[in-house]
């Protein structure tokens, strides 16, 4: 969940300057947590879990595309304190409607997590995040999903001799 992988078809055919076309072949998958129900303080300390995603695989160098396993497991994302998102690499994959994805536990009711279930499959593309608001009231969660191109990043060159 740390490490993104970028792959670049490439087929030599003549010695002549070589460019790399880097795709991402994982899909990342953000939380944006939105409520107006709950305090800052209530808020401190609040922690995510992601379930029932694919995490583990293979990635061929021939198609430079990942293959998922069908073991589905629980992560914790990584923090955005500023912005209370929070982001995972996963594999590719479909999560089925009705399939619990979230799991936001706030520290002053640690015995009563709420629970986010889809009501629709969501689909895992490489190189899109797909973006998962969860809007908490005091009692229920409720959570829609949008698919986004990942940001742009500083591009560059590098010519092999």
């Amino acid at each position: 969940d740390q490490y993104d992988i970028m792959m670049s078809p490439l087929s030599l055919s003549t010695p002549a300057p070589v460019y790399f076309n880097l795709n991402h072949i994982l899909s990342m998958v953000r939380v944006r947590i939105v409520t107006n129900a709950f305090t800052a303080s209530e808020l401190e300390d609040m922690s995510i879990t992601l379930n029932n995603f694919v995490l583990q695989g293979s990635a061929s160098i021939t198609t430079g595309l990942a293959t998922g396993t069908n073991t589905r497991s629980d992560i914790t994302p990584y923090t955005h304190v500023a912005s209370q998102e929070y982001s995972a690499l996963v594999m590719p994959q479909t999560i089925a409607a009705n399939t619990p994805v979230v799991t936001v536990t706030l520290r002053e009711y640690q015995n009563v997590p709420f629970v986010g279930t889809l009501n629709a499959g969501l689909t895992f593309v490489p190189g899109k995040e797909n973006v998962i608001t969860v809007t908490l009231l005091k009692t229920a969660i409720q959570i829609s999903a949008t698919l986004e191109d990942w940001a742009p990043g500083t591009t560059g060159s590098v010519t092999i001799q």
